[in-house]
């Protein structure tokens, strides 16, 4: 009888190979560098999903959701990032940075916000174009 070859004997189907939280983190990352916000909170939902009080990104899914002026989820992330890593700085300084942008807005003023939002679909249109 034939000895089957290493190659024959496995399944034709691998399993999935399971990511590390850092790696998804990562992505999520990169692509919010590249202004893909949305995708960089799926890999940050990722990341989370595998390690749930992985503080930086909450934070990172927070500047994200910022970034798409969704500021009362990107103040709930970055809660979270803070209930998870109390000296966490940077998060406490975007929070007041959100809040303050919120109030502003709430009191009318949008001669914050409306230059904010025309810089990052300039931005947006830049790297799309380039």
């Amino acid at each position: 009888m034939a000895k089957k070859s290493t190659n024959q004997r496995k399944s034709r189907t691998s399993p999935k190979k399971t990511r590390s939280p850092q790696y998804y983190y990562k992505q999520g990352l990169t692509k919010a560098g590249h202004y893909e916000h949305e995708g960089a909170i799926g890999d940050f939902n990722k990341a989370i999903r595998l390690k749930p009080d992985f503080a930086e990104a909450y934070y990172h899914r927070g500047i994200s959701k910022f970034e798409l002026v969704e500021y009362e989820d990107a103040i709930a992330d970055i809660n979270d990032a803070i209930k998870y890593n109390p000296d966490y700085f940077q998060a406490y300084a975007k929070r007041g940075e959100i809040r303050s942008l919120m109030r502003r807005r709430k009191k009318g003023s949008q001669t914050v916000i409306l230059p904010l939002v025309l810089i990052q679909i300039m931005m947006k249109h830049t790297l799309s174009v380039a």
